[in-house]
């Protein structure tokens, strides 16, 4: 067995022999002997489940993917007002400034019912007499003091057993909560079965720390907050962005742990023996409540300032977590803290979190500086869909920012399209006018600043010169080289490449730079570039790691698309199904064979094997679903402007294949997140998605390098550089 499968083995151990799986191997043993060991072990560990639940955030949704069923994705809920009793209890020793704003900020934000036991751990006069002045004042506060300071872990044990409430929540005296925190991590605990211990992101709390964990010289971060966002707003700023995912960790940061009676209870309080000084007792909290069957689970949507150990110097801190380090070793053994490191550390979920707040702060004041230059201006786009697609897509998430900086954006669409479109956007909060093809919307064109075409039968009615409309600019967004999916015979081709230069006052704009020079070198038209986009909001990892037992496979196959190569794509999927067998998940998605105009012909030459499951059409919450479940997303096209499937698959993390030849190569940087080949080539093809099932490593160091770069081509980025394409 290898290192980090053994260490897998032995951190699950406890959760394996309560769920009965050891009984099995051991009758197996019984029955035929030690000959193939390992395999029993492995049949037997999947008799029922896949993988141990801390080891993998999605894997029930992997469950249902393997069926061929994309499971519904979780949309965030604000929480309810907890009833349960719930003692916060607060250690201090001295830092009298520190402790005085923590309390504060818990009695301003937090909803009652709750208690606050202060321990008061040898602190000096004046922080001492701000303690007795609190319980003299507050009905719901409880103070004990030791006149000499005798530890956190001991002054910790001292609430722990005073406490009777369903919940104990142990805060740090140098922390800062913010508005609904109690809540959100009550919500957190009852989001599963058998969560023992919450916790949440803060500043400075080691693996929990966003948006940096370490300050580079060998020491945990001590994040400062964006200077022109403050507290409050940086923290609500994070909720909006959560998606309430509460990931499964095996180890929480002690600053701020939310402990459920059932767990206390269970193993009892802190090791004061061992960690009796602090440092390293919450680590050996949070494993003594992993093998005793424990789930501990990570409020995302909640944050927390910390100031960082005033009690103690940087020197003294490391010195003890050193010494402490050694101690949990010893007392857990190293497969266990190894494996529990690395999945705090490299696991997908807390850097799709991290990449995501280090961009926030950007974000918002692209937004604030969009509504000071352009706040109250009118944008409409002209998108004839009728269902969703990547172009409408685009459009929809850079239109919905554009809406944050203050610009009243509208869409203009074909009345027969109205049921198919809104049936692919049940939820648009954007204004959509529904008319005919040719003029309608004229009569209000001129309330517009921008009229905005969208594809090249678009183009003609944005001409305005004999209608005497001077306010409103025609613009062009150029998404894709539509003359290249025509034949060179055909009317419609050449009213294509006409689109370009047919209004010589019109703005151009494209996605990439490949796509600029493809437009310029076949038509002469200048264009300006805004940037590649994709809903990192709506794209993110739900998954920690990519899933071990089989590999997940999606490729997008559109018969109707010949520039996607539907062809070649199910040849690749169907032979990988023949090589790998249960091995691999391969699912494919795009069309729907039984649709009355779907090509039938095309799926019966060419659906070859039953393992190739094909999901039909996707709406885009569908797609983010099964994204998070995929680990590699292939796709063999003949080129792509800019790729857009691609960039929300690296979004929810993971290896992805792109044609060498278009604009997607200008966010996939091949061998470091991600693979790039000669789509014309089936062997380099078939070689590419071949190396990621077989090395795991390699696919999992693309997957999380795709996760974190992926984020800075956030909607609003692009959506400001549209408005100053167009207003300067």
């Amino acid at each position: 067995m290898k290192p980090y499968s053994l260490a897998r083995f032995l951190f699950n151990l406890p959760w394996y022999i309560s769920n009965g799986y050891i009984k099995k191997v051991i009758q197996q043993i019984r029955y035929d002997g030690l000959k193939g060991i390992k395999g029993k072990i492995k049949r037997a560990l999947n008799s029922n489940v896949r993988v141990a639940p801390v080891l993998a955030f999605a894997d029930n949704d992997a469950r249902q993917i393997y069926c061929g069923q994309i499971p519904p994705l979780n949309f965030r809920k604000p929480a309810s007002r907890h009833t349960e009793t719930i003692d916060i209890i607060i250690c201090v020793h001295n830092a009298y400034e520190d402790a005085k704003h923590c309390i504060e900020s818990v009695f301003k934000f937090t909803l009652e019912p709750f208690r606050i036991i202060l321990v008061d751990d040898g602190s000096g006069e004046q922080t001492r007499d701000y303690l007795i002045s609190l319980l003299m004042e507050r009905p719901n506060v409880k103070l004990f003091r030791n006149e000499y300071a005798s530890g956190y872990t001991r002054a910790a044990n001292i609430g722990l057993k005073f406490s009777d409430a369903e919940y104990c929540l142990l805060l740090n005296s140098d922390t800062i909560v913010t508005e609904g925190w109690l809540d959100k991590m009550i919500k957190c605990q009852k989001s599963g079965d058998n969560i023992g211990i919450v916790s949440a992101l803060s500043n400075t709390a080691s693996w929990q720390s966003v948006p940096e964990v370490s300050n580079g010289n060998g020491d945990w971060a001590h994040n400062r907050l964006p200077e022109d966002i403050g507290l409050e707003q940086f923290s609500e700023l994070l909720d909006k962005g959560a998606k309430q995912l509460y990931p499964r960790l095996p180890l929480l940061n002690g600053f701020c742990l939310m402990i459920h009676r059932s767990v206390i209870d269970s193993i009892g309080y802190f090791d004061e023996e061992n960690f009796g000084n602090g440092f390293g007792e919450e680590d050996d909290y949070n494993l003594r409540a992993g093998k005793a069957g424990f789930q501990l689970a990570l409020a995302d949507d909640t944050f927390i300032f910390h100031a960082q150990s005033k009690s103690y110097s940087d020197e003294r801190r490391i010195a003890l977590c050193n010494e402490n380090g050694v101690k949990l070793r010893k007392k857990h053994g190293d497969a266990l803290l190894d494996t529990s490191v690395h999945i705090m550390k490299y696991n997908f979920v807390l850097e799709g979190i991290r990449t995501r707040t280090r961009i926030v702060a950007e974000r918002e004041r692209l937004i604030k500086n969009a509504r000071e230059r352009w706040v109250g201006k009118r944008i409409l786009f002209l998108l004839h869909a009728n269902s969703a697609g990547g172009g409408g897509n685009v459009i929809i998430q850079e239109a919905r920012s554009m809406i944050k900086m203050g610009i009243d954006v509208r869409i203009y669409n074909l009345k027969r399209f109205r049921n198919g479109f809104e049936a692919s956007y049940p939820d648009l909060d954007i204004p959509v006018i529904y008319g005919d093809r040719h003029g309608s919307f004229r009569k209000f064109a001129s309330e517009f600043d921008i009229v905005c075409a969208t594809a090249y039968y678009t183009v003609q009615e944005c001409d305005f010169s004999s209608l005497g409309i001077i306010k409103t600019r025609p613009a062009y967004y150029i998404q894709d080289f539509e003359p290249y999916f025509l034949e060179e015979g055909d009317p419609e081709y050449g009213k294509a490449i006409k689109s370009y230069t047919s209004i010589p006052e019109m703005t151009h704009i494209t996605k990439t730079e490949w796509n600029r020079l493809i437009v310029e070198h076949m038509t002469g038209a200048k264009a300006t570039v805004i940037g590649k986009s994709v809903d990192i909001d709506l794209y993110c990892p739900r998954k920690l790691f990519p899933n071990r037992d089989k590999t997940i496979i999606a490729a997008m196959v559109r018969p109707d698309s010949p520039r996607r190569a539907p062809e070649l794509t199910l040849e690749v999927m169907n032979e990988i199904a023949k090589t790998y067998g249960d091995k691999a998940v391969i699912l494919v998605f795009g069309s729907d064979p039984k649709e009355s105009f779907c090509d039938k012909d095309f799926w019966n030459a060419n659906y070859k094997d039953p393992q190739v499951i094909n999901l039909g059409k996707l709406s885009r919450y569908e797609m983010a679903s099964l994204l998070s479940c995929v680990d590699v997303f292939a796709d063999f096209s003949s080129f792509q402007a800019m790729g857009l499937t691609s960039m929300e698959a690296m979004a929810c993390g993971c290896g992805v294949i792109v044609p060498k030849n278009g604009g997607s190569t200008e966010f996939v940087v091949d061998g470091k997140n991600g693979i790039v080949v000669d789509s014309t080539d089936k062997a380099a093809c078939l070689k590419a998605l071949r190396r990621l099932i077989d090395d795991h490593e390699y696919l999992y160091k693309l997957a999380y390098q795709a996760a974190g770069d992926i984020c800075g081509y956030y909607p609003e980025k692009s959506a400001y550089k549209l408005l100053e394409a167009c207003f300067e």
